[in-house]
This record gives C-alpha cells, structure tokens and sequence, in this order.
C-alpha cells in the first residue's frame, strides 16, 4: 500500500512519488498539474468549433442569434510521456542504491536477501524520520520466496502503480462572463481508475467563440498560444498508510522504588482497602508526572483527536501498573501478615512489597508501535496547454474548425414579391406577374418550378417558397398589366434576378406622367417666366394630340404634365418654351421630342454682360456699400440699371444684362460707402468694358488707438488714478482731450481718436495720483507715439518691515499676535494693524510716510498658550527692518 508522506518530489518533472509500505521498488506517481488527454496517436483530445447559423434560420428564428461556438476536452492527470523515462531512471538509481545496503547487512548476519524487507527514512512537518530494521525484524515471519521479496542476484525493476482512490472530483474554471460563456459542464465526479479522465464542455457565445479562436490561433490560422483561459482541479482522496504512532515508556528502578516506599504507610493487618488502593494509582500518576516514570508519544504527521489520546494515555497507565507489578511486588498464596501488603488483582491474591534486599534495580524501557491507514486528500491543478504553438493552419484545422449552417439541401428560395404603382392615380386593374425556377438537383435531374402572382391596389405582396434546386437562387420574372375596362395588355421581357426581395416598379401605365423642373435658369435678373408647352399623341391607340401650357416663375419652379390615355405610354412626348425676360425680350424654342418622364429646362444661349462684384480692402468699420451700374444702348433704345448692396468682405454679387447688340459692352458704376463711426465716402462714376470681376475697394477712416494699462499701480497708496490723453492736429482741424480714471479693479481703457491719413501720431499724456492720505500729485506731461502706455506706479517713502517667526514654539504658543503701531503727528500719519502667526511663515507690513517721517515704530507680541491663556509682552520700540519673534520664555514673562 501507498505510504505517507511522499518518498520524493521531482521539481523539473513537476511529479510527487510515493513508495510502497512493503515493496521498497515500487513507487506511486502523482503529477502536481492536469493534461489534456491524448489519444493512442498522441493527438490531444481537444475540439473548439465556431459555427454561424444560417441567413434562412435566423429569419425563420429571430431569437436564433447569429451563431456560437462549442469547446469539449478531455482533461487527465497522467505524467508527461517524455518525462517517463527520465522519472523510471531516476527511481531505479534509488532502488539500486538500497537494494545493495539491504543486501550487505544481509550478508553481515549471514542471511539471504530475498528475506530483506523495507528501510525507509520521509520528511515531514519539518522533522526527519527514518525506520532502520534488521534482518529478522523485516522478515516478520514471512517466506524468503515470498512474493514481493525482491531477487537474490540482482537489484529488482522499478515498478509504477496507480494509487487505490477512494473518491475524487473535478472543476474547470472558464470565463465566466455571460457574454463569452452561454452553457458549462464543468464539474463533477472522476472516474477514480487509471489517469483519471474527465470531460468538460461549453457553450459559447459569439464573443466567446472568436475569444478563443484568436486566444488559440494566428491570424494566418497557425498555432497560437499554448495555453487556454482554461484552469483544471482534481480533488482526490487515496488509501495511505500514515507513519506509525510510537509509545515509549521509561523508568529506573531504584528512583521509583524510593518514590514508592515514600508514600507506602502502616495500617492494622498490614491490609490495603480500598483507600489505600486508591491513593497508590494516584502515586503512580504523579510519578509519570514527575518524570520518574516517562511515558511520551510520538504521534508523526497523525492528526489524533483528545479521546485517542487519551486511550493511550490509559493503555500506557494499565503497562506501568502491570511493570509496577513485576518489579516491586511479590506474590503469596496467602494473606499473612507481613509488612505493607497490597492487593492487585481480587481478594484472592495477595502481593506485598518488596524489601530493598529483594530488589534489582535497573532500567525499563518499553516500546511500541500503532500503524494505521488513511484517506489522503491531493489537489493537482493548473492551467490547460492545447499543444497548438507552431502547429500548420492544417493542423489546427483538425482541433480548432469554423462552420457554417448555411446547408442549401434544408433551405428554400424564400422569394418576396411587391409591386409598386400609383394605385390612385393610374386606371390599373391589376398586374400580373410570373416567377421561374429551374435547375439541376442533387441527382442531376432538371428540375423546373413556376408561379403566378396577381397583384391590385389591395394586395401588392407575394411570397414564394420551394426548396432550392441545388444551391441555385437564380430565377427569371416577367409581368404584364391589365387597364380598367381592358383585356391585359402583353408581358414584359424575361429577366433574370437572385435577390430574395423582388420589387416590381410599375412605372405610370395608362397616363403620361411628366414632371417639368427650372433648370439653369436665372429669374433673379434676367428671366421674368418660361412658358413650357407639352402635347402626347398616340393615332394608333386612338390617343389624340392635346397641348397644355404650364408657366415656370422665380417662386414656382416645377409642374406636372399628367394625361390619363388608357393604354401603354410608348410614344415620345413633343414640349417647347417660351422665355419672357425682364427687359422685355421674349425668346422661343422649337418643338423637341422626348421619352424622358423628367423635362428640364435651361434657358437658350443668349449674349449677355456678367459683372461680378468682389469686395476687397479693409470691411472692419464698414456698415455697407452700395454699387450702382448703369448700361445703355443707344441704337436700340435699351438701358438697365441696379444697385446692390454689399455689407461683408465675403459677400458677392453678379449684375448680368441681356445685350441687344452684343458689340455694344460699356458700362458704368460708382460706389457709395458708409462707415461705423458716421463718416461717409462716395466715388464718381467710372466706365468699364466687357464681363469682369469688378473690384469694390473700401478704405476705412485712420484711428489712432492707444491701450492704457494700470497693471503696476499701487492702488492702496493711491486709490484714484487720472490719466489725461490730449491729440492736436491743427493741419487737418482735429483736436480731442479726454481723461480716463482708475481704481483698484478697473482693466484696460482704450483710447481712440479718428485721423487722417497724413496726420501725425504724437500725442501727449499726464498722470495725476491722489493718494490715501488726500495729497494729488500730478507727474509731468509726456510726449508719446507708442500703441501702449503703463501707467507707473507713484513713488513715496514707506517703512516695510518683515516680522520673522522662526524662533517661535508653536507646539508651546501654537497662536502668536503681533501688534503694530506708529504715529508722525506733524504730518498726522497714524498706522495700527495686528497680525496673527500659526506657522512659521514671514508676514510684512508697510507704512506710507513722508520724507521727514521718523522710522520708528512700536511692536507688542502676544503668546497665547494650548489652554488660550494669553501672557502679552512689553511693547518694544525700534526702526529694524527685519524683526525676529523671539521665543516665549514663561519664566521671563509677565503673568497673564
């Protein structure tokens, strides 16, 4: 039988090897990982298909999706085969290594061999055991020609067993979002014979399926990767024979013979009762107690609950009785009365303790062992290699295959048929319409199917549905249309179509139906109307010629030629038009012919002038232009005039006249331009000739713009700010003054001043500070030509100081307040401020003084303590610049 713990584990083979309890050759393999199971080729038993249902199904099953896939494997715990050799090898050293010790302490005590039995040594809960047996220890009494006794002559083959399982199962841990996995079967009992085979599947969604195609293959259909989002775990449980529990049980003599005589005592008869009975189990327990009597335990890797251990504690007590027995007491046939008698058994018998004379003293030792078999729990584990890394795209076609449930033998043409007719407006009775089908089936038998559909204003659908001849979806149609009143007419030619979805566009039968569109015709200046007139005549249908006159205008650019004849439009449509222009020209076209059942129409080709207005120049200050042009053509009495009006740069015009004389191209135009800011230019009237692009140029009025920035002034000296800006031009009579003030907050002022274009850009400018105390200064005049002026800043005398709290405990004062006062009575300058210290972080104050200010100023420190005690200090006089905090010292300070 296997025995536990394990005989020796193999780190670069990944296998644990368990050694038989009496055969020492034989060995139990157990690998720490899980395999998918390969066939007697040696092809791995793997499967993933990815199939896509087919177009017919998902219509005929809209809850079908669009496909999926299924992954099965088989899954085992078997060691590698390319590790057997290596694994059997390695044993067999061992085997050979203890058959020839086995066989020299045979041949020490002049024994056979063959009677040899097991020496073993394990490894367990960090403690090493071995079992050293001689010879006739391992006989046990059995036969030198005994099965498992191993050959005389030379060391015995490595034999591998499969462990005897009790019971085990099996679990796969896969995706388990609901989006890649849609069905498992992942779990559940081993077989508990041979390698243990298990089988798993699952259903697979079509992200799950393409998941694990590419997790598995290239994109060029090789082997991907080895391994698969897959992990596998066995839980199994094996008969095991567990290491031995050991009792030992030691004593000397002559120290517990002293013990015991301690504790005997007189009594009348010299008879022990049942007191005395008593109190002698109670010596012995304290004699094992206080080691005189060892009795210990060794347990091995057995987990023993309190009540086994207790029975052994129970069986070592009834041993040391009995040994006790032995030893120190003598047996007499009958009671007499003799020194310190106690009775062991019943009474009957009678021992008394013995004298000191008696006794032999020395040294007991008693062993034994307790063997025992077990349920021992394995787990291998590990994630799934599918083998395919490197493999052909052939290959991997064989384990990894993408299906297609289109299967032509299950499905049918699925035909639709529609027919689309103006029901309302054409006199159609109904139309009728033929479908075939024909093709070579599985047999190679013609085979041909037709069908009629008849379709009216209130059925206009059709559905046809044989099965397919072959894989052919090939069909030919024809239709034919029958008139209100009428026979049906003949039937259109064959066609030849594959879609599912045959729509038949009945075009205008029985009437003609043409629509009338303004083409390229300009009514916003030079066309007025076009009056298009259309006539149809058929004499062989008995269809007479009729003509109808439709106007097209600027707001009404599409009309309707609609004529009921009761038989098939086949004849061509006759239309001309007619152009009234704005200048009072008219223009006529011919009588053409057409079969379109679309007309457009585009004015004829005339000569005109075509003058396209482009603004150019700078459009900032404009509000808009005006550009009036005039022509004239005197010989004929033909004049046309207009004004557009144009208010951005990007915005064009065209001015287009229809010439009388096309020599005759002179024209004229002038430009009238008002701006923003009231000014007003107008041009005079200038000639040009022939079509151009005519440039509308646009000069604005010169400004100069100047940006005053108050960004460096020091509002808190001087809160209000003036700035006086002064332009003169006396060559051009422009003059402007005008001042812009300035407070804490303001932004940018822009000043501007329109000028001419040779007027100079010099201007002057004066700041004038009034500051906080109510002084004004005003600074001198400047002469400037910059686009930016920054204000400055007024420079007056001012006492900064900064206060330095870096010797200040704010652990012992976390709050410290310092208080500033300063007084210049002959200019009535006063300043009080306090300031407030939590951290050790520099503050400064300013003063604004004057010129014979004194520096001078008073500071009184306040330290306020954890309780918020306050303990304020003397006032301190000085004039330094930088002032440090000094350190509160509460022994120099004033109390609060």
């Amino acid at each position: 039988m296997l025995k536990v713990p394990a005989y020796a584990y193999f780190e670069d083979l990944r296998v644990t090897v368990y050694q038989d309890d009496t055969m020492f050759w034989k060995f139990y393999v157990i690998p720490d990982y899980i395999s998918v199971r390969r066939d007697q080729n040696d092809n791995p038993v793997f499967l993933l298909i990815k199939y896509a249902f087919g177009d017919q199904d998902r219509v005929a099953n809209p809850a079908l999706g669009r496909g999926g896939g299924f992954m099965a494997f088989d899954v085992e715990m078997r060691v590698a085969e390319q590790d057997q050799a290596a694994l059997v090898q390695r044993l067999q050293d061992l085997v050979d290594d203890e058959y020839r010790r086995l066989k020299a302490l045979a041949e020490a005590h002049n024994e056979r061999v063959e009677g040899m039995r097991l020496s073993s040594w394990a490894y367990a809960n960090n403690r090493s055991m071995s079992t050293s047996l001689s010879i006739h220890d391992v006989k046990l009494g059995l036969r030198p020609d005994a099965p498992e006794a191993p050959p005389g002559n030379k060391p015995p083959t490595v034999i591998l067993s499969v462990p005897t399982w009790t019971e085990g199962t099996f679990s796969v841990s896969a995706p388990q979002a609901a989006s890649l996995v849609s069905h498992r079967v992942v779990e559940g009992p081993l077989s508990l014979v041979g390698s243990n085979v298990a089988s798993a599947n699952m259903d697979l969604t079509e992200a799950g399926a393409t998941f694990m195609e590419k997790t598995l293959v290239n994109r060029d259909g090789t082997g991907g990767s080895d391994l698969t989002p897959i992990q596998v775990r066995f839980d199994l449980k094996m008969w095991a024979r567990l290491p031995p529990v050991r009792l030992s049980i030691e004593a000397d003599t002559r120290s517990v013979y002293q013990g015991l005589r301690a504790v005997m005592h007189d009594f009348e008869g010299n008879e022990c009762n049942e007191d005395e009975l008593y109190h002698f189990d109670q010596h012995l327990k304290m004699a094992v107690e206080s080691n005189l009597i060892k009795i210990s335990f060794d347990t091995g890797t057995l987990k023993l609950d309190d009540k086994f251990v207790n029975e052994l504690r129970a069986t070592a007590m009834e041993i040391v009785t009995n040994l006790m027995e032995e030893k120190f007491f003598k047996k007499e046939d009958a009671p007499a009365a003799t020194e310190d008698p106690v009775a062991m058994d019943d009474e009957r018998k009678v021992y008394f303790f013995k004298s000191e004379q008696e006794m032999e003293f020395t040294s007991i030792a008693y062993h034994e062992e307790i063997r025992s078999i077990a349920e021992w729990p394995v787990h291998p584990q590990g994630t799934m290699q599918s083998f395919f890394a490197g493999m052909s795209a052939q290959e991997i076609g064989k384990y990894v295959r993408v299906a297609d449930l289109n299967d032509p033998f299950f499905m049918t043409l699925g035909l639709k048929v529609s027919a689309f007719a103006d029901w309302e407006h054409n006199p159609i009775a109904f139309v009728e319409a033929q479908v075939q089908y024909e093709g070579r089936d599985e047999n190679g038998d013609m085979v041909e199917k037709q069908q009629t559909f008849t379709f009216s204003k209130d059925s206009t659908r059709g559905e046809w549905d044989p099965s397919l001849i072959g894989a052919k979806r090939e069909y030919q149609y024809r239709y034919r249309i029958a008139f209100q009143g009428k026979p049906p007419g003949d039937f259109t030619r064959w066609e030849r179509e594959r879609s599912p979805q045959l729509n038949l566009s009945i075009p205008d039968a029985g009437r003609v139906h043409v629509r009338l569109l303004a083409g390229q015709i300009d009514f916003a200046q030079t066309v007025d109307q076009v009056q298009v007139e259309v006539a149809y005549a058929d004499t062989s249908s008995g269809v007479n010629e009729e003509i109808e006159t439709f106007r097209l205008l600027d707001g009404q650019q599409e009309q309707t030629y609609n004529r009921v004849i009761f038989t098939n439009w086949d004849r061509p449509v006759r239309y001309r038009s007619h152009f009234f222009l704005k200048d009072g020209q008219r223009i006529e076209t011919d009588w053409t012919e057409t079969t379109a059942r679309q007309l457009l129409i585009n004015a004829p080709l005339y000569d005109k002038l075509d003058v396209r207005l482009v603004p150019t120049g700078d459009w900032a200050g404009v509000v808009q232009s005006v550009v009036s042009l005039r022509y004239e053509d005197a010989a004929n009495n033909y004049r046309a005039d207009e004004a557009f009006s144009l208010k951005a740069i990007n915005e064009f015009k065209t001015w287009s006249v229809v010439l009388r004389n096309s020599q005759v191209r002179q024209f004229e135009y002038k430009v009238l331009t008002t701006f923003q800011n009231g000014d007003l230019r107008e041009g005079e009237w200038t000639r040009m000739d022939g079509d151009q692009a005519l440039p509308i140029v646009v000069r604005t009025v010169p400004q100069l713009v100047v940006k005053l920035l108050p960004n460096v002034v020091d509002f808190d000296a001087s809160p209000v700010v003036e700035t006086t800006m002064r332009y003169a031009d006396a060559a051009n009579s422009i003059q402007k003054v005008e001042t812009f003030t300035f407070v804490k907050g303001d932004k940018i002022e822009e000043w501007r001043v329109p000028i001419a274009d040779a007027s100079p850009r010099q201007y002057r400018y004066q700041v004038t500070f009034h500051t906080a105390d109510g002084r004004t200064v005003k600074e001198p005049e400047v002469m400037d030509d910059r686009t930016e002026v920054v204000l400055p800043r007024l420079l007056t005398p001012e006492i900064k100081v900064t206060l330095l709290p870096r010797f200040v405990s704010f652990i012992d004062t976390p709050v410290v307040e310092v208080s500033v006062r300063y007084e210049d009575a002959a200019n009535q300058i006063r300043f009080n401020d306090s300031f407030l210290f939590t951290e050790p972080v520099d503050q400064v104050f300013r003063i604004p003084v004057r010129a014979d200010s004194p520096t001078g100023y008073e500071l009184q420190i306040t330290y306020f303590n954890k309780d918020g005690t306050a303990f304020p200090q003397t006032p301190v006089r000085t004039d330094k610049k930088h002032f440090p905090l000094p350190k509160f010292v509460p022994e120099l300070a004033p109390q609060p």
